[in-house]
């Protein structure tokens, strides 16, 4: 089977996202974003500073997401008859940081859970991967 294009790293932020994202990233043939912000090191593996087709998190209100800010679903909504034009502009807004070989599936990480909104703009199954990070509630319990 052909290797995805794209391939997503979601998951609420603290899980492990960014961790996920830097081992993906140091595979072969994965071209991972980088110097997104250079302000902001924190920032500098998240495509959401890098793009303006989605709010970034700090930016979403649950009016604007449909209830939900970490999954965002009401942008499906909004984006009808304009996807093909969005992923465009997404495309080219991430492209000056994906240095890689031009074959390499393109890594991007936010930490949220906007998999329906990345399935509108990226509809076709094996063109975009989209891997789930999830830490089992225990942590978040022992860890306070």
């Amino acid at each position: 089977a052909a290797a995805p294009r794209f391939v997503f790293v979601r998951g609420f932020g603290g899980t492990g996202t960014g961790l996920a994202a830097k081992l993906l990233g140091q595979l072969r043939g994965v071209d991972a974003l980088a110097g997104v912000d250079p302000r902001h090191p924190e920032h500098q593996s998240e495509g959401q500073y890098a793009q303006t087709v989605f709010p970034t998190i700090k930016k979403r209100t649950a009016r604007r997401c449909g209830g939900s800010i970490a999954t965002c679903d009401a942008l499906v909504d909004e984006w009808r008859g304009r996807t093909g034009e969005l992923r465009a502009r997404l495309c080219a807004e991430w492209a000056p940081h994906w240095r890689g070989a031009p074959n390499a599936a393109k890594l991007e990480k936010t930490p949220d859970l906007a998999v329906r909104a990345l399935a509108a703009l990226f509809p076709a199954q094996r063109e975009a991967a989209v891997v789930l990070v999830a830490r089992h509630p225990l942590f978040w319990h022992h860890a306070r």
